[in-house]
């Protein structure tokens, strides 16, 4: 098992095997209980191997797009987990079109009858939705207890942990020594050099709701060479100051004479961007000041046909009906129009009309002044609108434009834009991204009257959260929420 651990390939092998027994296993119950689930050509019997080889075979992509990462030393539990959610999907996906597309002739149907008359039983849908929820289960189980077994099998006193030392104290060197403290990760940490002894490695430090024993002080610098030659060491973390380039020199050259690993720890945290991430522009390393998945043509894409979908089916299907809906009633109740345009600050700064049904009498401070908890301006069928969201519905348009997307930052007022801007210094940021009919700062409590400057600084920093962190996952999660809170009422909704 050690050697598998040290061979990522073995190791990731045998995951995918018990991947491939799991699948087996769950289908085959599937198939033995209910033999007819899938069997739609009259003619022709339930053919078993036929569809245990589909099975197989539909699971190969899944694994390719997105392989094991229990082996990795720094893997998330959350990371393990959507990558399991990804690989049922998409083979629930393959597996459906299958049977409607493939299988049931539904690829060159010749009557409109036949394509009718070929269909899926809904109690036969709940078994299949069933199996693969159950599948989910046993894969991320297994899953979770195979990283469980890797970390503990690190943490154990047989396994040949590696050993590393440090050279420097700065914020970014005591962090990761914090990081690698972590049993389950298989390093040994022996210490470290520094010109001077620090206080804040000497220290007994939390981390992770644990209390780390004191750094061990190794000497200065000047004895790094002699303490090496002396000891058996398989990497070295260099934290000295860029600055220091003739000492780092000297280490590097050291380490590779003694087959050293030799990692070079850029104090990040001292300098003036301190949440600057590194990047390859072609054969130059660059840094840039935060992560943008949005900057890949691929995850735009992605994006761009997510929006198009909601929002496409949302005004073909529901929005008839609720624009005709509230068209009436706003009308019967006060004058003025049905919609409420309003100039918006969107994608880098640029301006936009954004569209919402009109909740207030028509008056001069729409541009200017927030809606509050009791406002007088607000119509008492638009109060209705605010609370239920339904207000909000419109914006599907200017998502379907193009101007906005379902999810992103809340597009604000230009006169807030141009407030905003000046007190607070990232504000100008959240337009890196199109803005969203919701949001992850929307539904995490910063909705609605910001009273306070704080709170919209708090609503700022989701917004460069949700920027930094974008995925087709935590769009779907921020969708979800956005219903949830939706039924359920939510307090700043007014």
């Amino acid at each position: 098992m050690k050697q598998a651990l040290q061979n990522t390939f073995v190791a990731n092998l045998a995951i995918i095997l018990g991947d491939f027994i799991l699948l087996n296993v769950v289908f085959a119950i599937l198939f033995n209980l209910y033999p007819e689930i899938l069997n739609y050509r009259t003619e022709e019997s339930f053919n078993k191997d036929e569809y245990f080889l589909l099975v197989n075979l539909f699971y190969l992509p899944c694994v390719i797009l997105w392989p094991p990462i229990l082996v990795d030393r720094f893997s998330k539990l959350e990371n393990i987990m959507k990558r399991t959610v990804y690989m049922v999907l998409l083979h629930a996906m393959c597996f459906v079109l299958y049977i409607f597309a493939i299988h049931s002739n539904l690829m060159f149907p010749y009557t409109i009858g036949q394509t009718l008359r070929i269909s899926l039983p809904w109690p036969n849908i709940v078994r299949i939705l069933g199996v693969y929820i159950s599948w989910w289960g046993c894969l991320f189980l297994w899953r979770f207890c195979v990283r469980l077994l890797i970390r503990r099998i690190r943490a154990s006193r047989f396994y040949k942990r590696r050993l590393v030392v440090f050279v420097g104290t700065h914020k970014d060197a005591l962090e990761l020594w914090k990081q690698l403290q972590d049993v389950g990760i298989g390093y040994r940490t022996l210490g470290y050099f520094a010109d001077t002894v620090d206080e804040r490695w000497q220290m007994n430090i939390l981390s992770g709701g644990k209390k780390l024993p004191p750094a061990t002080y190794l000497g200065k610098v000047e004895e790094l060479k002699s303490w090496l030659e002396n000891n058996q060491v398989q990497e070295l973390y260099c934290c000295l100051q860029t600055s220091d380039t003739e000492r780092i020199d000297e280490i590097y050259t050291l380490c590779e004479k003694l087959c050293i690993r030799f990692y070079a720890v850029p104090d990040v945290k001292s300098m003036y961007l301190y949440n600057m991430r590194y990047a390859m522009m072609g054969k130059v390393m660059i840094m840039q000041e935060r992560k943008e998945p949005l900057l890949q043509q691929g995850n735009r894409i992605i994006k761009r046909t997510f929006d198009l979908i909601v929002s496409g089916l949302f005004l073909v299907t529901l929005f008839p009906w609720i624009y005709l809906f509230v068209a009436i009633v706003t009308k019967v109740t006060s004058p003025g129009p049905v919609f409420f345009k309003q100039e918006r600050s969107g994608l880098n700064g640029k301006v936009f009309t954004m569209y919402k049904f009109r909740s207030m009498h028509v008056n001069k401070d729409a541009d200017r002044i927030q809606a509050t908890e009791n406002d007088p301006r607000k119509t008492k069928f638009g109060n209705f609108l605010r609370k239920s969201s339904i207000d909000e519905l419109p914006q599907f348009i200017n998502v379907f434009k193009g101007d906005m997307s379902v999810v992103g930052p809340r597009p604000h007022m230009l006169l807030h834009t141009e407030m905003y801007s000046e007190l607070i210094k990232q504000y100008m940021v959240r337009h890196l991204a199109k803005p969203g009919v919701t949001g992850w700062a929307q539904v995490t409590g910063y909705r609605g009257e910001t009273k306070e400057l704080e709170q919209m600084e708090g609503r700022v920093r989701r917004d460069i959260y949700y920027i930094e962190h974008w995925s087709l996952w935590l769009d779907i999660r921020i969708m979800f929420m956005t219903v949830y809170n939706a039924i359920a009422g939510d307090k700043n909704a007014y």
